[in-house]
């Protein structure tokens, strides 16, 4: 397995943002990216936010998803991170212990050192 800051990403990016705006890492399986996640590095509360994150669905529950966290944590967590949610997802985040963020319908959870 290999960590690494994607220079190209499996998907578009999210919510209509442009080159350069966000970051991509992938986990590589067999030099084949098997998950990714995408970073806005200063959202509009000026703190990094997770927009989306995806693993392949023969991959998931191997710990991929949870190693592609961690690192970027490691990378982006100063005081604070943001993570968009979705219903679905919300326990994953919870589990890799995101609070969930009053205000937000629910679907805003942050990481917090």
């Amino acid at each position: 397995m290999i960590f690494q800051k994607a220079t190209k990403t499996m998907f578009k990016r999210s919510f209509g943002n442009k080159k350069g705006q966000t970051d991509f890492y992938q986990i590589l399986i067999d030099n084949k990216p098997v998950a990714e996640i995408e970073i806005k590095p200063i959202n509009k509360f000026g703190k990094p936010e997770i927009l989306s994150a995806f693993t392949e669905k023969y991959c998931r529950g191997r710990g991929e998803g949870q190693m592609l966290v961690k690192e970027v944590l490691d990378i982006y967590l100063q005081d604070e991170m943001w993570v968009l949610t979705t219903k679905e997802s919300k326990p994953f985040w919870i589990k890799m212990g995101a609070v969930e963020t009053e205000g937000f319908d629910g679907f805003m959870c942050k990481f917090s050192k």
